[in-house]
């Protein structure tokens, strides 16, 4: 546990937002904050105590926090650990509790309600839309998946094995406007799945 933790600025005429409060007390949802994440960036201090927008490890850390938070929030009651408490609860009043570690000032919040209404939005264009996302998931993009798709079977069949999630996401890269990150964030990687085979067709 690290004591010497930077103190996040959190002034009476500017309080600090944490993505803990935001997630559980203002009841903003996983894939808006992602999304806000994305967009705006997010605020946290970094390893040498410096105060600001997120970068590289530590922007990440917040993308990590949020699927950590979306996979509880997804999982049926009954399927879930030993421990049913959220992640944020889980960690208590524990001061390195890292979904208090990030978030925004009131006066730079982003506006969570226009990004919600972009988001369903962006739900009803057409299909061949980038920004079509499946609803329910965390930034899941069906056009992208469609692509991580076709590109999967086509490394399958020159490299005779199945390709890794990051070397499909490499690829689309240079076809897609979007950081590699960001498509590791928008696709899933079925075709790793194992597939039960099917039991010979009784004559």
């Amino acid at each position: 546990m690290n004591h010497n933790r930077p103190e996040i600025p959190n002034d009476d005429d500017n309080p600090f937002m944490d993505i803990g409060d935001l997630l559980e007390v203002e009841k903003i949802s996983v894939a808006t904050l992602a999304t806000a994440i994305e967009k705006f960036g997010i605020y946290t201090c970094d390893q040498f105590g410096r105060f600001g927008l997120a970068a590289g490890v530590d922007k990440e850390k917040a993308f990590k926090l949020l699927e950590g938070y979306y996979e509880w929030e997804s999982t049926p009651p009954h399927e879930k650990s030993s421990d049913p408490r959220s992640p944020i609860d889980q960690w208590g009043a524990c001061p390195d509790n890292a979904y208090r570690l990030f978030g925004w000032a009131t006066k730079v919040v982003p506006d969570f309600e226009q990004i919600r209404r972009s988001e369903i939005e962006s739900q009803n264009e057409p299909k061949s839309s980038t920004e079509s996302k499946h609803p329910g998931h965390l930034n899941h993009d069906k056009d992208l998946q469609r692509r991580a798709n076709e590109i999967a079977a086509e490394l399958k069949a020159s490299k005779k094995r199945t390709p890794t999630k990051e070397e499909v996401a490499k690829i689309m890269v240079s076809e897609f406007e979007y950081p590699l990150e960001t498509i590791l964030r928008r696709i899933r990687a079925p075709w790793k799945k194992k597939l039960t085979p099917r039991p010979p067709k009784t004559l």
